[in-house]
């Protein structure tokens, strides 16, 4: 009670007061307030596969990152919610998510996740990576998005994983029409509660 008193410096302290830095405490760390890690790409007319999302700005379009590419490592970035803990409460991580498709209907599925990375190799000039299983509950699918639209969508909230090597990669689930480009951004967000 000392520093609330300190605080107010011999002034009246109301109820309603400490109800308003209640409120402003809790806002401030359960809303998402930052993200940890965004990338983007733009599929033309991809096959089946899982492929990655390079980290920071997005990347000009082609069927696709491959996770044996000589950049796949330009995907990975190390993720550690330790450095964005608040007392007690727990970390929590959100994919968001968003597809653009141009004026051809890709009719395939699109589901961006959060994988751990478990290894890396390659020969001269070449770094692929290993990915793992992807995270519980990270995962957000466009079904068949549909020509000409801009959409949005989010995970939901997911414990955060431990520290470690991340990317963000979309698993493709067959081939895309022709002539299809579909732009995926995503970042992975967190907030504590």
């Amino acid at each position: 009670m000392a520093r609330v008193k300190t605080f107010v410096n011999g002034g009246s302290l109301l109820p309603g007061d400490l109800n308003s830095m209640e409120d402003d405490y809790e806002y401030a760390f359960s809303t998402y307030n930052f993200w940890q890690l965004r990338g983007g790409y733009r599929f033309d007319a991809p096959t089946a596969g899982t492929f990655l999302l390079p980290v920071g700005e997005s990347a000009a379009g082609g069927t696709g990152l491959a996770i044996t590419a000589a950049g796949a490592g330009l995907a990975v970035a190390y993720l550690d919610p330790g450095l964005a803990t608040a007392n007690t409460r727990t970390n929590y991580y959100n994919i968001s998510a968003s597809a653009l498709v141009n004026a051809t209907a890709p009719t395939v599925t699109f589901t961006v996740g959060l994988y751990p990375v478990s290894a890396v190799a390659g020969a001269a000039a070449t770094l692929s990576v290993t990915l793992g299983t992807v995270v519980a509950g990270s995962t957000v699918a466009f079904a068949s998005p549909a020509l000409d639209t801009l959409s949005h969508a989010t995970s939901g909230d997911f414990t955060a994983p431990a520290a470690g090597f991340y990317a963000l990669a979309v698993v493709v689930s067959g081939s895309a029409a022709a002539s299809s480009s579909v732009a995926i951004a995503a970042r992975v967000m967190n907030r504590q509660v």
